[in-house]
Protein backbone atom coordinates (compact mmCIF):
# COMPACT_ATOMS: atom_id res chain seq x y z
CA UNK A 1 0.00 0.00 0.00
CA UNK A 2 1.01 3.74 -0.86
CA UNK A 3 0.75 6.24 1.82
CA UNK A 4 1.17 8.82 -0.30
CA UNK A 5 0.49 10.40 -4.05
CA UNK A 6 0.77 13.67 -4.95
CA UNK A 7 -2.28 15.43 -5.89
CA UNK A 8 -2.32 15.75 -9.64
CA UNK A 9 -2.36 20.02 -10.40
CA UNK A 10 -5.17 20.95 -12.92
CA UNK A 11 -3.88 19.85 -16.48
CA UNK A 12 -1.16 17.87 -15.47
CA UNK A 13 -0.28 14.69 -17.11
CA UNK A 14 -0.36 11.61 -15.24
CA UNK A 15 3.20 10.90 -15.94
CA UNK A 16 3.68 14.09 -14.43
CA UNK A 17 2.62 13.18 -11.55
CA UNK A 18 4.48 9.64 -11.14
CA UNK A 19 7.90 11.72 -11.72
CA UNK A 20 6.50 14.03 -8.63
CA UNK A 21 6.08 10.97 -6.55
CA UNK A 22 9.69 9.92 -7.40
CA UNK A 23 11.15 12.82 -7.03
CA UNK A 24 9.84 13.50 -3.85
CA UNK A 25 10.47 9.83 -2.52
CA UNK A 26 14.17 10.50 -2.94
CA UNK A 27 15.01 7.84 -4.97
CA UNK A 28 17.98 7.70 -7.83
CA UNK A 29 16.67 4.87 -9.46
CA UNK A 30 13.67 4.84 -11.64
CA UNK A 31 13.14 0.91 -11.34
CA UNK A 32 12.93 1.32 -7.69
CA UNK A 33 10.24 3.60 -7.72
CA UNK A 34 8.12 1.42 -10.69
CA UNK A 35 8.23 -1.39 -8.11
CA UNK A 36 6.66 0.50 -5.43
CA UNK A 37 4.10 1.96 -7.66
CA UNK A 38 2.77 -0.94 -9.60
CA UNK A 39 3.14 -3.84 -7.50
CA UNK A 40 6.70 -5.32 -8.08
CA UNK A 41 6.23 -4.38 -11.91
CA UNK A 42 9.68 -4.43 -13.13
CA UNK A 43 8.53 -2.18 -15.97
CA UNK A 44 5.43 0.35 -16.47
CA UNK A 45 3.85 1.80 -19.45
CA UNK A 46 4.32 5.41 -17.00
CA UNK A 47 4.63 7.73 -20.30
CA UNK A 48 1.86 7.15 -22.06
CA UNK A 49 -0.56 10.10 -23.00
CA UNK A 50 -3.75 7.79 -23.39
CA UNK A 51 -5.23 6.03 -20.21
CA UNK A 52 -3.64 2.59 -19.47
CA UNK A 53 -3.48 0.18 -16.28
CA UNK A 54 -1.06 2.19 -14.52
CA UNK A 55 -4.10 4.22 -12.94
CA UNK A 56 -5.70 1.73 -11.71
CA UNK A 57 -2.53 -0.30 -9.98
CA UNK A 58 -1.89 2.80 -8.10
CA UNK A 59 -5.58 3.98 -6.80
CA UNK A 60 -5.88 0.33 -5.83
CA UNK A 61 -2.74 1.23 -3.68
CA UNK A 62 -4.46 4.07 -2.20
CA UNK A 63 -6.98 5.14 0.37
CA UNK A 64 -10.53 4.36 -1.61
CA UNK A 65 -11.66 7.76 -0.96
CA UNK A 66 -8.66 9.63 -1.66
CA UNK A 67 -8.49 9.81 -5.63
CA UNK A 68 -10.46 8.44 -8.42
CA UNK A 69 -9.52 6.45 -11.61
CA UNK A 70 -12.13 8.05 -13.87
CA UNK A 71 -11.39 11.32 -12.66
CA UNK A 72 -7.73 10.96 -13.03
CA UNK A 73 -8.35 9.31 -16.35
CA UNK A 74 -10.62 12.14 -17.81
CA UNK A 75 -8.42 15.15 -16.43
CA UNK A 76 -4.87 13.89 -16.68
CA UNK A 77 -4.74 12.02 -19.64
CA UNK A 78 -5.59 12.35 -23.76
CA UNK A 79 -8.92 9.96 -23.28
CA UNK A 80 -11.36 12.76 -24.12
CA UNK A 81 -9.01 13.85 -27.33
CA UNK A 82 -9.00 10.83 -28.79
CA UNK A 83 -12.45 9.38 -28.21
CA UNK A 84 -14.05 12.70 -29.12
CA UNK A 85 -15.54 11.37 -32.17
CA UNK A 86 -16.42 8.66 -30.57
CA UNK A 87 -20.55 8.10 -29.18
CA UNK A 88 -21.10 8.90 -25.81
CA UNK A 89 -22.09 4.84 -25.48
CA UNK A 90 -18.79 4.13 -26.89
CA UNK A 91 -16.79 6.38 -24.47
CA UNK A 92 -18.87 4.99 -21.23
CA UNK A 93 -17.98 1.41 -22.39
CA UNK A 94 -14.18 2.65 -22.94
CA UNK A 95 -13.44 4.47 -19.52
CA UNK A 96 -15.60 1.44 -17.57
CA UNK A 97 -13.01 -1.11 -19.12
CA UNK A 98 -10.11 1.67 -18.24
CA UNK A 99 -11.23 2.10 -14.86
CA UNK A 100 -11.23 -1.74 -14.07
CA UNK A 101 -8.00 -2.14 -15.05
CA UNK A 102 -8.25 -3.18 -18.80
CA UNK A 103 -6.40 -1.90 -21.80
CA UNK A 104 -8.15 -0.39 -24.80
CA UNK A 105 -6.85 0.29 -27.82
CA UNK A 106 -7.43 3.34 -30.29
CA UNK A 107 -5.61 2.75 -33.66
CA UNK A 108 -5.59 6.58 -34.41
CA UNK A 109 -3.20 6.41 -32.04
CA UNK A 110 -0.82 4.24 -34.37
CA UNK A 111 -0.14 7.10 -36.62
CA UNK A 112 -0.73 10.13 -34.77
CA UNK A 113 0.12 9.49 -30.95
CA UNK A 114 3.91 9.03 -31.44
CA UNK A 115 5.26 11.98 -30.37
CA UNK A 116 9.14 12.04 -30.81
CA UNK A 117 9.53 13.81 -27.03
CA UNK A 118 7.13 15.37 -24.17
CA UNK A 119 6.54 18.80 -24.70
CA UNK A 120 6.21 21.95 -22.72
CA UNK A 121 5.40 26.08 -23.15
CA UNK A 122 7.57 28.03 -21.45
CA UNK A 123 5.24 30.74 -20.18
CA UNK A 124 2.96 27.96 -18.84
CA UNK A 125 6.01 26.32 -17.04
CA UNK A 126 7.01 30.16 -15.58
CA UNK A 127 3.27 30.43 -14.47
CA UNK A 128 3.21 27.23 -13.04
CA UNK A 129 5.93 27.84 -10.95
CA UNK A 130 4.70 30.97 -9.48
CA UNK A 131 1.43 29.74 -8.73
CA UNK A 132 2.54 26.06 -7.09
CA UNK A 133 5.65 26.31 -6.92
CA UNK A 134 7.02 24.01 -9.51
CA UNK A 135 6.92 23.15 -13.46
CA UNK A 136 5.18 20.19 -14.46
CA UNK A 137 4.11 18.47 -18.08
CA UNK A 138 0.82 19.44 -19.01
CA UNK A 139 -1.37 17.33 -21.00
CA UNK A 140 -2.89 19.15 -23.36
CA UNK A 141 1.15 19.99 -24.56
CA UNK A 142 1.25 15.98 -25.47
CA UNK A 143 -1.05 16.46 -28.21
CA UNK A 144 0.45 15.55 -31.34
CA UNK A 145 -0.76 17.60 -33.84
CA UNK A 146 -0.35 20.59 -31.24
CA UNK A 147 2.71 22.44 -32.42
CA UNK A 148 1.82 26.00 -30.26
CA UNK A 149 0.54 26.52 -27.13
CA UNK A 150 -3.12 27.00 -27.64
CA UNK A 151 -3.37 30.26 -24.32
CA UNK A 152 0.38 31.71 -25.14
CA UNK A 153 0.92 31.18 -28.95
CA UNK A 154 4.44 29.81 -28.16
CA UNK A 155 6.01 27.03 -29.97
CA UNK A 156 6.25 23.92 -28.02
CA UNK A 157 9.64 23.34 -26.82
CA UNK A 158 11.52 19.19 -26.07
CA UNK A 159 14.04 19.19 -23.27
CA UNK A 160 17.32 17.99 -24.50
CA UNK A 161 18.08 14.29 -23.63
CA UNK A 162 14.35 13.68 -23.00
CA UNK A 163 12.85 11.45 -25.38
CA UNK A 164 9.63 9.02 -26.11
CA UNK A 165 11.78 6.17 -25.25
CA UNK A 166 13.20 7.71 -22.41
CA UNK A 167 9.80 8.28 -20.74
CA UNK A 168 8.51 4.98 -21.23
CA UNK A 169 10.24 3.49 -18.59
CA UNK A 170 12.45 6.50 -16.47
CA UNK A 171 11.06 9.49 -14.71
CA UNK A 172 11.95 12.98 -15.92
CA UNK A 173 10.03 15.49 -13.71
CA UNK A 174 10.08 19.13 -15.73
CA UNK A 175 11.21 21.30 -12.89
CA UNK A 176 13.95 19.67 -12.31
CA UNK A 177 15.24 20.53 -15.77
CA UNK A 178 16.99 23.87 -17.15
CA UNK A 179 14.02 24.86 -19.10
CA UNK A 180 14.28 27.92 -21.92
CA UNK A 181 12.75 31.63 -20.81
CA UNK A 182 9.76 32.78 -23.00
CA UNK A 183 10.58 34.14 -26.25
CA UNK A 184 8.54 36.43 -28.58
CA UNK A 185 7.51 33.50 -31.49
CA UNK A 186 7.60 34.06 -34.82
CA UNK A 187 4.11 34.60 -36.07
CA UNK A 188 2.09 31.64 -36.65
CA UNK A 189 0.21 30.73 -39.62
CA UNK A 190 -2.90 32.69 -39.63
CA UNK A 191 -5.03 29.40 -38.95
CA UNK A 192 -2.02 27.55 -36.45
CA UNK A 193 -3.63 29.20 -33.25
CA UNK A 194 -7.11 28.72 -33.90
CA UNK A 195 -6.48 24.88 -34.86
CA UNK A 196 -4.40 24.39 -31.42
CA UNK A 197 -7.43 26.30 -29.55
CA UNK A 198 -9.78 23.22 -31.64
CA UNK A 199 -7.43 20.55 -30.02
CA UNK A 200 -7.60 21.88 -26.78
CA UNK A 201 -11.40 21.88 -26.98
CA UNK A 202 -11.24 18.26 -28.13
CA UNK A 203 -9.13 17.58 -25.19
CA UNK A 204 -10.94 19.56 -22.26
CA UNK A 205 -14.41 19.61 -23.49
CA UNK A 206 -16.56 17.02 -21.59
CA UNK A 207 -17.42 13.16 -22.35
CA UNK A 208 -21.04 14.31 -23.24
CA UNK A 209 -19.90 16.54 -26.47
CA UNK A 210 -19.54 13.47 -28.73
CA UNK A 211 -20.54 12.26 -32.34
CA UNK A 212 -24.05 12.82 -33.55
CA UNK A 213 -25.30 9.88 -35.69
CA UNK A 214 -27.39 10.34 -38.41
CA UNK A 215 -25.73 13.78 -39.58
CA UNK A 216 -22.63 15.63 -39.19
CA UNK A 217 -22.82 19.31 -38.78
CA UNK A 218 -18.80 19.91 -39.70
CA UNK A 219 -20.16 17.95 -43.28
CA UNK A 220 -23.41 20.02 -43.46
CA UNK A 221 -21.44 23.26 -43.04
CA UNK A 222 -18.77 22.22 -45.53
CA UNK A 223 -21.74 21.32 -47.87
CA UNK A 224 -23.30 25.27 -47.20
CA UNK A 225 -19.68 26.30 -48.09
CA UNK A 226 -20.32 24.97 -51.78
CA UNK A 227 -18.72 21.41 -51.47
CA UNK A 228 -22.26 19.73 -51.13
CA UNK A 229 -22.94 17.18 -54.04
CA UNK A 230 -26.46 17.17 -54.56
CA UNK A 231 -27.45 13.33 -54.32
CA UNK A 232 -30.53 11.11 -53.44
CA UNK A 233 -29.06 8.16 -52.64
CA UNK A 234 -27.68 8.85 -49.12
CA UNK A 235 -28.81 10.66 -46.32
CA UNK A 236 -25.62 12.10 -45.20
CA UNK A 237 -24.12 15.09 -46.49
CA UNK A 238 -22.09 14.00 -49.69
CA UNK A 239 -18.92 16.36 -50.50
CA UNK A 240 -16.98 17.21 -53.33
CA UNK A 241 -13.76 15.63 -51.83
CA UNK A 242 -11.55 16.07 -54.77
CA UNK A 243 -12.44 19.80 -54.29
CA UNK A 244 -12.25 19.95 -51.06
CA UNK A 245 -9.00 17.98 -50.60
CA UNK A 246 -6.99 20.71 -53.21
CA UNK A 247 -8.87 23.99 -50.94
CA UNK A 248 -7.36 22.27 -47.79
CA UNK A 249 -3.97 22.08 -50.05
CA UNK A 250 -3.60 25.69 -50.59
CA UNK A 251 -4.97 26.61 -47.11
CA UNK A 252 -2.49 24.90 -44.97
CA UNK A 253 0.14 23.36 -47.64
CA UNK A 254 0.35 20.47 -48.86
CA UNK A 255 2.67 19.09 -45.75
CA UNK A 256 0.49 19.44 -43.20
CA UNK A 257 -2.55 17.83 -45.45
CA UNK A 258 -0.50 15.25 -46.14
CA UNK A 259 0.39 14.71 -42.65
CA UNK A 260 -3.00 14.61 -41.42
CA UNK A 261 -5.27 12.93 -44.85
CA UNK A 262 -2.31 11.32 -46.89
CA UNK A 263 -2.23 11.73 -49.87
CA UNK A 264 -4.75 12.47 -52.78
CA UNK A 265 -5.35 8.27 -52.64
CA UNK A 266 -6.82 8.98 -49.16
CA UNK A 267 -8.86 11.72 -50.48
CA UNK A 268 -12.32 9.40 -50.26
CA UNK A 269 -10.95 9.77 -45.85
CA UNK A 270 -13.51 13.22 -46.17
CA UNK A 271 -16.75 11.43 -47.04
CA UNK A 272 -15.78 9.45 -44.30
CA UNK A 273 -15.53 12.20 -41.94
CA UNK A 274 -19.01 13.14 -42.74
CA UNK A 275 -20.75 9.78 -41.77
CA UNK A 276 -18.89 9.94 -38.17
CA UNK A 277 -16.62 6.38 -39.63
CA UNK A 278 -13.06 7.80 -39.37
CA UNK A 279 -12.18 8.68 -35.62
CA UNK A 280 -9.37 10.17 -36.24
CA UNK A 281 -9.68 13.94 -33.84
CA UNK A 282 -6.62 15.38 -35.75
CA UNK A 283 -8.82 15.08 -39.22
CA UNK A 284 -12.25 16.60 -37.96
CA UNK A 285 -9.65 19.67 -36.09
CA UNK A 286 -8.39 20.74 -39.41
CA UNK A 287 -11.56 20.50 -41.66
CA UNK A 288 -13.30 22.54 -38.70
CA UNK A 289 -10.72 24.97 -38.66
CA UNK A 290 -11.06 25.27 -42.12
CA UNK A 291 -14.51 25.66 -41.90
CA UNK A 292 -14.31 28.07 -39.21
CA UNK A 293 -17.05 26.43 -37.03
CA UNK A 294 -16.54 25.95 -33.49
CA UNK A 295 -16.27 23.13 -31.18
CA UNK A 296 -19.79 23.15 -29.54
CA UNK A 297 -21.29 23.45 -32.93
CA UNK A 298 -20.20 20.73 -34.16
CA UNK A 299 -20.77 18.18 -31.78
CA UNK A 300 -24.25 19.58 -31.05
CA UNK A 301 -27.39 17.73 -30.93
CA UNK A 302 -28.98 20.64 -32.57
CA UNK A 303 -28.71 19.63 -36.40
CA UNK A 304 -27.30 22.66 -38.73
CA UNK A 305 -29.81 23.82 -41.45
CA UNK A 306 -28.60 22.68 -45.62
CA UNK A 307 -28.84 26.00 -46.65
CA UNK A 308 -29.90 24.79 -50.38
CA UNK A 309 -33.10 23.56 -48.53
CA UNK A 310 -33.30 26.93 -46.68
CA UNK A 311 -33.24 28.68 -49.83
CA UNK A 312 -35.27 26.45 -52.08
CA UNK A 313 -38.10 26.41 -48.96
CA UNK A 314 -37.94 30.01 -48.83
CA UNK A 315 -38.62 30.52 -52.67
CA UNK A 316 -41.15 27.99 -52.30
CA UNK A 317 -43.06 30.04 -49.69
CA UNK A 318 -42.64 33.25 -51.25
CA UNK A 319 -45.26 33.53 -53.83
CA UNK A 320 -42.91 34.27 -56.78
CA UNK A 321 -43.32 32.72 -59.98
CA UNK A 322 -40.07 30.72 -60.58
CA UNK A 323 -39.20 29.32 -63.79
CA UNK A 324 -37.23 26.56 -63.78
CA UNK A 325 -34.14 27.71 -65.36
CA UNK A 326 -34.24 30.96 -63.36
CA UNK A 327 -34.72 28.99 -60.18
CA UNK A 328 -31.87 26.52 -60.86
CA UNK A 329 -29.44 29.45 -61.82
CA UNK A 330 -30.43 31.48 -58.18
CA UNK A 331 -29.44 28.38 -56.85
CA UNK A 332 -26.38 27.27 -58.74
CA UNK A 333 -27.90 23.89 -59.72
CA UNK A 334 -28.83 21.77 -62.30
CA UNK A 335 -32.64 20.87 -63.89
CA UNK A 336 -31.88 16.87 -62.99
CA UNK A 337 -30.60 18.19 -59.32
CA UNK A 338 -33.94 20.48 -58.90
CA UNK A 339 -35.57 17.51 -59.14
CA UNK A 340 -33.66 15.33 -56.80
CA UNK A 341 -34.19 18.14 -53.99
CA UNK A 342 -37.30 18.51 -54.08
CA UNK A 343 -38.06 15.12 -53.74
CA UNK A 344 -35.20 14.75 -50.68
CA UNK A 345 -37.10 17.47 -49.15
CA UNK A 346 -40.77 16.55 -49.61
CA UNK A 347 -41.36 20.36 -51.69
CA UNK A 348 -43.51 20.26 -54.38
CA UNK A 349 -42.79 21.74 -57.49
CA UNK A 350 -43.36 25.12 -57.96
CA UNK A 351 -41.77 26.67 -61.09
CA UNK A 352 -43.23 26.62 -64.46
CA UNK A 353 -41.74 25.02 -67.52
CA UNK A 354 -39.11 27.59 -69.45
CA UNK A 355 -40.51 26.40 -73.17
CA UNK A 356 -42.98 28.77 -74.55
CA UNK A 357 -43.84 25.81 -77.10
CA UNK A 358 -45.37 23.64 -74.44
CA UNK A 359 -48.88 22.81 -74.96
CA UNK A 360 -51.41 24.79 -73.55
CA UNK A 361 -48.87 27.91 -73.03
CA UNK A 362 -49.84 31.24 -75.22
CA UNK A 363 -47.67 33.89 -75.48
CA UNK A 364 -47.94 37.42 -76.25
CA UNK A 365 -45.86 40.61 -76.79
CA UNK A 366 -45.87 44.22 -75.12
CA UNK A 367 -44.26 47.52 -76.67
CA UNK A 368 -43.13 50.48 -73.99
CA UNK A 369 -42.13 54.13 -74.76
CA UNK A 370 -39.01 54.40 -73.27
CA UNK A 371 -40.33 56.06 -70.37
CA UNK A 372 -42.45 53.55 -69.65
CA UNK A 373 -39.88 50.97 -70.26
CA UNK A 374 -37.92 53.04 -67.61
CA UNK A 375 -40.79 52.85 -65.02
CA UNK A 376 -41.31 49.18 -65.23
CA UNK A 377 -37.65 48.12 -65.15
CA UNK A 378 -37.89 50.26 -61.89
CA UNK A 379 -40.82 48.48 -60.82
CA UNK A 380 -39.27 45.08 -61.77
CA UNK A 381 -36.21 46.26 -59.39
CA UNK A 382 -38.14 46.17 -56.67
CA UNK A 383 -40.25 43.36 -57.19
CA UNK A 384 -38.19 40.57 -56.58
CA UNK A 385 -38.53 39.18 -59.79
CA UNK A 386 -35.11 38.39 -61.98
CA UNK A 387 -36.99 38.41 -65.28
CA UNK A 388 -39.02 40.77 -66.80
CA UNK A 389 -41.35 38.13 -68.43
CA UNK A 390 -42.01 36.79 -64.93
CA UNK A 391 -42.65 40.40 -63.98
CA UNK A 392 -44.92 41.02 -66.61
CA UNK A 393 -47.00 37.76 -65.90
CA UNK A 394 -46.92 38.31 -62.42
CA UNK A 395 -48.95 42.08 -63.35
CA UNK A 396 -50.90 40.73 -65.62
CA UNK A 397 -52.71 38.26 -63.44
CA UNK A 398 -53.31 40.77 -60.35
CA UNK A 399 -55.23 42.77 -63.03
CA UNK A 400 -57.49 40.11 -64.00
CA UNK A 401 -57.65 38.59 -60.64
CA UNK A 402 -58.38 41.80 -58.89
CA UNK A 403 -60.54 43.67 -61.87
CA UNK A 404 -62.17 40.36 -63.30
CA UNK A 405 -63.08 39.03 -59.77
CA UNK A 406 -64.70 42.05 -59.25
CA UNK A 407 -66.60 42.70 -62.33
CA UNK A 408 -68.07 39.30 -61.54
CA UNK A 409 -69.14 40.22 -57.94
CA UNK A 410 -70.67 43.70 -59.31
Amino acid sequence: MLSYFPTPYPHEWMYSVYCRYHLRSGRRQSQTTIQELFGNRLTAAIGSIFPNNTIAQVVGQLPSTQFNVRSLILNHTLFLYYTRCHTIAQKEKMLAELCMGATAVITSIRRFGQLPAPRYCPACAEEDRRTYGEAFWRIEHQIPSMEICPTHGLTLLSVKGIDAAKVKYSFCPLDAEVLAPPEIPPAPFSWQMQFSKILYDYATFSLDCAATPGYSNLAIALGNMGYEVVQGYSPHAILDAKRLYHDLVGHYGLEVVGKVFGDERSICLLNRIGKWECLTPERYALLQCFAQLDTATVFSQERLPNLLEEQLRAMANSGVLYGKRQLCEALGITPSQLGILSKKYDISPFWTQNSDSSPGLHKISIVFSDAEHDQFKQALAQSGFRYPRHFAHHCVMEYLHTHFNQSKED
